[in-house]
């Protein structure tokens, strides 16, 4: 500031010396040089002065803004920091939303998959007792993964309404049953809650989602009258009873070899009810015997013996029992080997079976994979039938061997006591008449 007042001082005393040169035909005054010179310099003066004051001022004023600013800086950083106080804490809220929609999402989709594990089970159950009563709930179109909150919620609703709807004993008028041959016919039905179902004949009736109708069950499950049968399988035990398979479907999977298994066990349930039989006639006759030694019959074996006995010398008593005891051998012995035998083939013949259905099972899985169960139903049945009806009919022919068995060796003990009793009569008498001769 002072080199540029200098410098206008200089300029001004070149300028006032160039007049000075420039006028000379003007005579001027040194006061006047200097007074113009001194008049300059008070204006230079004043000048800096108040370019003074205006930088002051300016200063002062650049101040003030710098206080401004760094109150504004303050102030700013004070919003920014509210505001990443706020950016966290929105994120921290979307986060925890976002984590509670994952998990209604994933509480969603696990309902959706229990709906559609249990489709059957609500459709024979629960969606049975609305027909009638609410059409819409059956006509509505599925639950979705893409269904919004409203639809899920009315869909729980209707859900929850037809449970508690089932939960009671209601009647549907004009329902159509179909009977046992197919025929369609109108009827109302009685519904016990979504456990049973009767017509107004009184027939039990079966539930079909897929006509939203009913079918009258193949035979009358036998349940007595003024009985309500609540089966927790929903109609399912019923339909079973009422459909339960004969004895000669439960053999059919047996085949050619199931037949030749009854037959053997028909033959020999026959011949060990024969031969026991005849050999518990023959025991009564020979206790009957064994009360009247003195008078034999011919009707038992015992009797025979006896008869023997009588006819033989006391020389060849135990001779003539002995050969008695053989004789009369066969006709006890006569169909226990048999039986024996007999009771060893279902077995052999159920061991044949099981073989046989499984060849055939290992044949339809090379041929047509493992996953069509259906087709190895087959050749598993033919095995576990066989074997079982195999078993079934060994066991009883084994205890009926061993019943005859034991009856066979009683009346042997029977025979012998009676021959050791009669040897040792005879030689007593014989051991008296001796000592009276001498």
């Amino acid at each position: 500031m002072i080199s540029r007042v200098f410098k206008r001082t200089v300029f001004a005393a070149v300028v006032a010396a160039g007049i000075l040169a420039g006028t000379a035909a003007h005579a001027t005054t040194l006061d006047d040089v200097y007074r113009a010179v001194a008049q300059g310099t008070r204006v230079e003066a004043a000048d800096a002065k108040a370019a003074v004051d205006a930088m002051r001022a300016s200063a002062a004023a650049a101040g003030a803004a710098r206080d401004e600013a760094a109150r504004t800086k303050k102030s700013l950083e004070a919003e920014v920091a509210a505001l990443e106080e706020a950016v966290s804490a929105a994120q921290e809220r979307v986060r925890e939303r976002r984590a509670k929609l994952e998990k209604e999402r994933a509480s969603v989709e696990a309902v959706l998959a229990s709906i559609e594990r249990h489709e059957g089970l609500l459709t024979e159950s629960v969606m049975k007792t609305q027909i009638g009563r609410s059409k819409a709930f059956m006509d509505d179109a599925p639950v979705s993964k893409t269904d919004g909150v409203a639809r899920l919620r009315r869909h729980w609703v209707r859900a929850l309404g037809a449970v508690a709807g089932s939960a009671g004993v209601r009647t549907v008028e004009d329902a159509v049953i179909y009977d046992a041959a197919g025929a369609p016919s109108r009827g109302t039905v009685t519904l016990y809650g979504p456990f049973a179902a009767k017509a107004g004949d009184g027939a039990w009736l079966r539930y079909l989602p897929s006509e939203r109708a009913w079918r009258r069950l193949a035979d009358d499950p036998g349940i007595p009258a003024g009985v309500v049968a609540l089966d927790p399988s929903f109609g399912r035990l019923l339909a079973g009873y009422a459909e339960r398979h004969s004895a000669w479907a439960w053999m059919k999977p047996a085949g050619v070899i199931g037949i030749f298994i009854g037959l053997v066990a028909a033959a020999a349930l026959l011949l060990g009810f024969l031969r026991w039989t005849a050999l518990a006639l023959e025991e009564r006759r020979v206790r009957r015997q064994l009360e009247d030694m003195e008078n034999p019959r011919e009707d038992n074996s015992l009797g025979r013996m006896l008869a023997a006995a009588k006819e033989s010398t006391d020389e060849l008593l135990e001779a003539k029992l002995d050969a008695a005891i053989v004789a009369e051998r066969p006709g006890f012995e006569r169909g226990v080997a048999t039986l024996a035998v007999l009771a060893g083939i279902p077995t052999l013949l159920g061991l044949l079976g099981t073989v046989s259905g499984m060849i055939e099972t290992f044949t339809v899985m090379s041929e047509h994979g493992s996953a069509e169960p259906g087709l190895l139903a087959g050749g598993i049945a033919e095995a576990l039938v066989t074997t079982e009806l195999g078993l079934v009919s060994a066991i009883p022919i084994l205890l009926l061997h061993c019943a005859v068995k034991t009856k066979r060796d009683a009346l042997f003990s029977h025979l012998e006591e009676a021959a050791s009793t009669l040897a040792v009569r005879e030689a007593a008498g014989c051991c008296g008449a001796c000592r009276r001769d001498e």
